[in-house]
């Protein structure tokens, strides 16, 4: 049932991002979307290392690690969207109709993001394991994704901007997600390296 629950989750995320890219009609305002995600992404996994397991001392070495680099990794990350999209020339004026819908999806995200992370408290899931197994949690399916997220992009600007590659890349991005949502998927993949 999780696992149900978990791919819809996934699939009304990326449905919200298709519903600010159809808005908007900007690349700028999808890629701002899914680094905010990103950040949502990032804080209730410090939730899920702050509640997890019994040991106390874990969690409170493990936190503050993952919030320092999570930070670091958030800010490279925006300095990289911004230099990418100067580079190729992408119009960065954000108007309030664009910036109010990022809003919305952002209290949906929390919402959905928040519906699952208690979903997983309330299962008992998040007692059963320690913090060591969500402190990587969040990189392999950002890495993965944004690879892409950005292949698709210099795609878009490539063939001066369709609006399908765009939806490509929501389509991608949701497969992608999907894939590697299951902890086992992740866990294989990870040993294969």
């Amino acid at each position: 049932m999780n696992e149900l629950r978990d791919k819809l989750m996934i699939i009304t995320a990326n449905i919200m991002a298709l519903i600010v890219t159809l808005y908007s009609e900007n690349i700028s305002y999808l890629l701002l979307f899914y680094w905010v995600e990103n950040g949502v992404v990032g804080l209730f996994n410090v939730l899920r290392i702050f509640t997890c397991g019994q040991n106390r001392v874990a969690k409170f070495i493990y936190t503050p690690i993952f919030v320092v680099i999570y930070t670091a990794f958030m800010f490279g990350y925006f300095l990289f969207l911004v230099f990418l999209l100067q580079m190729i020339g992408e119009n960065n004026v954000m108007t309030f109709s664009g910036i109010s819908t990022i809003i919305i999806g952002v209290v949906v995200l929390l919402l959905i993001h928040g519906a699952r992370f208690v979903g997983d408290e309330t299962s008992g899931q998040l007692k059963d394991s320690g913090p060591e197994k969500y402190i990587m949690r969040p990189y392999f399916r950002i890495i993965v994704m944004h690879l892409t997220i950005i292949a698709g992009t210099l795609l878009y600007f490539k063939l001066d901007k369709p609006f399908y590659i765009i939806l490509l890349i929501i389509a991608l991005k949701t497969s992608v997600e999907l894939y590697f949502e299951n902890d086992h998927t992740i866990n294989s993949t990870v040993q294969r390296i």
